[in-house]
């Protein structure tokens, strides 16, 4: 085994380990993915990040929602903060991580929404096209060619993602039976409309009649 690693040239061989390193990466993040692992869906940056005031109990809010979330083709798990799910993997979608959590307020529960991307798709890229280079002989194209992919999978990440949670809606079915609890939000901008003087118009970005 030994011999056959030192036979392997190194412009295949340290892209290949890089690539084996970021699989590993991968499969951990996947399991977390599909297991609903409640510290994995709350850490990192949040792509969209909200809060929405009711005027019910938290108790409340959690009974009304526990069997919405299957009308909005979402799979997922409560938890003591609230409930974290995703989207059907039949689904096209990128893999979004999603948090609604719960707080109670003096004025009824305050539900925070917030979504986060997938880790680990662009550094599985990168030992990818290097590893392409190195088999094809690239030579000096090598990080070219493991540089573009990344770039790809950007503008990709950069187009789909927005599209993927503007699909999503913020959750309509959620909002439509948390709205007899006060729960208003813009369409457009997500903008917060509780308690608002003028709730056919948003302040933040002139929409007109947003819908509950």
């Amino acid at each position: 085994m030994t011999s056959l690693i030192a036979r392997i040239p190194m412009d295949i061989l340290v892209p290949l380990v890089a690539l084996l390193l970021v699989m590993v990466a991968y499969s951990v993040e996947a399991a977390a993915y599909y297991c609903f692992a409640g510290g994995y869906y709350r850490t990192g940056p949040a792509i969209l990040r909200e809060r929405w005031q009711t005027t019910a109990p938290a108790d409340r809010i959690r009974e009304t929602i526990r069997p919405l979330l299957s009308a909005d083709q979402l799979v997922g798990r409560e938890s003591a903060q609230g409930f974290h799910f995703r989207q059907r993997t039949a689904s096209i979608n990128a893999w979004t991580r999603i948090v609604l959590r719960i707080e109670e307020t003096e004025r009824g529960a305050a539900l925070h929404y917030e979504v986060r991307p997938f880790y680990s798709f662009a550094p599985l890229i990168l030992p990818t096209g290097w590893l392409a280079a190195g088999v094809l002989g690239m030579g000096g194209l090598g990080l070219f060619s493991a540089a573009a992919p990344i770039a790809v999978v950007f503008v990709i990440y950069k187009w789909i993602m927005p599209w993927d949670v503007a699909r999503m809606g913020r959750l309509p079915s959620v909002r439509r039976a948390l709205a007899v609890h006060g729960l208003l939000v813009c369409e457009r901008c997500g903008y917060d409309l509780f308690g608002h003087s003028d709730a056919n118009r948003c302040p933040e970005c002139g929409t007109d009649s947003p819908a509950p």
